[in-house]
């Protein structure tokens, strides 16, 4: 694929336009009070992108904010930027 940003824009708009968030309601609770997690392989690729982001400037924060209100959000509650960076900053103490 010649543009990454093109593949990064469809599975935003795939993420936003889902009924429901990927994360879904039923799981928000647990989610929220998460210890201990098997992986998440969309966490661990953001993470791989996170990883070069000297290249392609999607740091933890940038991936947070384009990514996570896409990916978890409540009932009138927006914390999924900020779940979602702390997702990416510790991935490899959550996962393993």
């Amino acid at each position: 694929m010649e543009d990454i940003h093109l593949a990064a824009v469809i599975l935003k708009i795939f993420l936003r336009e889902l009924p429901e968030p990927l994360l879904t309601y039923q799981l928000y609770n647990d989610i929220v009070n998460l210890a201990s997690a098997s992986p998440r392989y969309l966490i661990t690729f953001l993470a791989q992108v996170s990883a070069n982001s000297e290249v392609n400037k999607m740091t933890n924060s940038n991936l947070a904010v384009v990514f996570g209100p896409n990916l978890l959000w409540g009932r009138g509650n927006a914390i999924g930027p900020n779940f979602t960076r702390t997702l990416l900053d510790q991935h490899h103490l959550v996962f393993t």
